[in-house]
Order: structure tokens, then sequence, then C-alpha cells
């Protein structure tokens, strides 16, 4: 799994997603009957971050290519979706240092906040193109190396450079575009889907604390 893609906390911090500002007035009330507080606190993250990768997979659901836009992702493998299904996580052992998180696959934080992959191995990113492509956006072959074909670079003079396949003798295709990076804009939306519903948390938080101290 990759960082977490969000922290969700009742402690004041700058370095992490914070929903302290929404549990203060809460504070004083979950002195009584700590540890049925601290339940009613794990229970209610558990749900918010669930409810949130639900979100999230509903807005990155569509198929390839249709579901690629300014803020959303196509879906292809749905790895990347599952591995958010898998990736929370809500732990403490007392209300101070009770918190949720959700982490994804190690590409999902650059999809969530956007930012530049450069390669690690070799001079250039191999993007690959429809003939490498299957359908459903996933590759027909793990990489480049992975062709036996007999292929070849064409340099473009607008200055791509382009992984040719000879498929025969009177057909050649367009394999993989050769980048030195590429530059990824935020579109998976898991801090958006979160702060949409801060409040809605923090009021079920607030009225299951109120319904077991007889407030309700």
């Amino acid at each position: 799994m990759g960082d977490d893609l969000i922290t969700i906390t009742t402690s004041l911090n700058s370095k992490v997603f914070v929903a302290g500002g929404a549990f203060a007035e809460l504070s004083s009330r979950m002195q009584r009957g700590k540890r049925e507080m601290q339940g009613i606190l794990k229970l209610s993250i558990q749900e918010f971050l669930e409810e949130v990768v639900a979100a999230v997979v509903a807005r990155n659901s569509r198929p390839y290519p249709g579901g690629t836009s300014v803020n959303s992702l196509s879906r292809r493998s749905g790895k990347g979706m599952s591995s958010l299904q898998r990736g929370i996580l809500v732990t403490g052992k007392s209300l101070n240092d009770t918190k949720g998180t959700l982490s994804g696959l190690g590409y999902m934080g650059v999809q969530e906040d956007g930012g530049d992959l450069t390669p690690r191995n070799s001079a250039y990113m191999t993007i690959p193109l429809d003939y490498a492509m299957n359908r459903d956006g996933t590759p027909k072959k793990p990489s480049l190396r992975d062709w036996t074909q007999k292929t070849f670079i064409l340099n473009k003079p607008d200055g791509k450079r382009i992984v040719m396949l000879k498929l025969s003798r009177t057909r050649i295709v367009p394999l993989y575009l050769l980048l030195p990076r590429v530059s990824i804009k935020p579109r998976l939306g898991v801090k958006v889907e979160a702060v949409q519903r801060l409040s809605a948390l923090a009021n079920r938080i607030s009225l299951r604390i109120a319904a077991s101290l007889g407030e309700i």
C-alpha cells in the first residue's frame, strides 16, 4: 500500500487532514464514559471512511475512456479502487489517539494530489497507445520489453518519440509514446469527498454521544 491519503483525528495537527475543529465542542462531553465514547468515535470514523470510499469509487467507475475527466478517472483494472476499500484503518487505545486513515496502492497518491512522474531505470516513460491496450484501458503486456515483434523508434518533427510495432511488411502501428516526464492532474477526489462529509460526521458523533448519555 502507499502513503495515507487522508487521516481523520480529533487532535489538531497541521500535518494531517484534520476533523479536529468539528469535534472541539464535543470534548468536554467525552470525559464521561470514555471507553463507550471511544467506541462511538471509532465506529463513526469507520463509517465515515467507508462512505468516502464508496463516493470515490462511484465517481471513478465509468468505463474507459469516457470516465476520464478533469475530476475523475476511468475504471480500468479496478485494482486501485479495491485498494481503497481495503485501505481503511481505524486505530487508537484512547480518545486522544483515536484516528482513521485511508491508504491505497502507491500510485493513488499522485492521482489524488497530482504531480510529475519520471522514469526510474531508463531515460523515458513508456505510455501505451491504443494498440498496446485492451478495450478496458489496461495494458496488453506488462512492459515494452514483453513485445516480441520487431519494434523501432520513430522521431517525429515535433520532437515526439514513438515506439512503432512492425506487424507485417505492410502494417506498422504506434505502440508507446516515450516521454521524459508525465504530469498527473489531481482527479481521484478523496479529500473532496471527505470535506463534504465532515459536518455529517461531527453531527453523527454528537447524536450518538447524546444518546449514550441519555440526553435524547
